[in-house]
This record gives structure tokens, sequence and C-alpha cells, in this order.
């Protein structure tokens, strides 16, 4: 998973295979007036599923977190949101096709 350290922020990019949910993506601690973007692509005729968790970064390691959808559910065409809030991690669920996502802080 490369994450790229930016002058104004952090940028992680990822391909999730077909069938796959991507390891957990620890967002890095942040002022909480920076909001941060992700965006998913799903490929040709998949879709992406974008889930996040609110639960302790222990809980995730464990595989005990409580993991939500993000508002728009699955998707087949590049969608992005904003998180204007913290969260402990993010993951991403590819269906059919691989999917790329990203993540700018």
């Amino acid at each position: 998973m490369p994450s790229t350290p930016r002058r104004d922020g952090w940028q992680w990019t990822d391909t999730v295979l077909a069938g796959a949910t991507s390891n957990p993506l620890y967002m890095p601690e942040r002022d909480h007036h920076k909001p941060a973007t992700v965006g998913v692509s799903p490929g040709a005729g998949g879709t992406a599923l974008v889930e996040y968790s609110l639960s302790s970064v222990a809980e995730v390691k464990a595989g005990t977190a409580k993991w939500r959808a993000w508002p728009y559910g699955d998707v087949s065409i590049d969608t992005d949101d904003v998180l204007d809030a913290p969260v402990t991690a993010l993951r991403v669920t590819a269906t059919t096709a691989d999917a790329e996502w990203e993540v700018l802080v």
C-alpha cells in the first residue's frame, strides 16, 4: 500500500482485486478542520464499496471492529466523498472487477 507524503498533506492509492476486500487503511491524525477525500473507481462492469470504522485501532487489528458503509453504498462509477470528521480506518471491497481507490488528507 503506497503512501506519499505531500508538502500539503498525505496521499495514498491502491488497487483492490475483484472479489477481495482491502486491508484496513489506518488514517493519519489530522487537524479536525482539514477534511480528507476518498475516491473509488470500480473497473468495467464491477462495483465497489467503501467502508469506514470508528472502532479503536486495537479492534480493527483484532478483526472485531464495526464497519459502516459510506453514504453511496455499492458504486459502479467513479465516486468521491469528503470525510469531515475523523475515522480510524477505511477499507474497500471490489466485486466482479478490480477497483482503484485513493485517499487525500
